[in-house]
């Protein structure tokens, strides 16, 4: 099944930074119906390399690098009571909720 999504000009950094956990969560929504057997664990520990990759690779515009490292940093302090995953969901729910209503910020 493919899926196509029609490309748009991301105009602002909160966007962008949107943009980057939507990728990231897609990226480990394919991967658990590649590995459906994985714990909390090792959805960290995907996401902590996928996020590391893409800062190496830059993957995302140079607006987003900042943040980018930001996330990776964060990620490594967490607890294992805040999961990456619940992080990246706040930051593309945030923005989400901000495009529906702009006078909510």
């Amino acid at each position: 099944m493919f899926i196509f999504i029609r490309q748009r000009k991301l105009n602002n950094t909160n966007e962008k930074i949107a943009h980057l956990s939507w990728c990231a969560l897609i990226a480990l929504y394919i991967n658990n119906h590649r590995h459906p057997s994985q714990d909390a664990a090792q959805e960290d520990l995907f996401l902590r390399r996928w996020l590391t990759n893409a800062q190496h690779q830059k993957r995302f515009p140079k607006e987003v690098a900042g943040s980018l490292n930001d996330i990776i940093c964060y990620s490594r302090q967490l607890s294992r009571k805040v999961r990456i995953k619940e992080y990246l969901l706040d930051i593309w729910n945030s923005y989400s909720r901000s495009e529906e209503d702009p006078l909510s910020l």
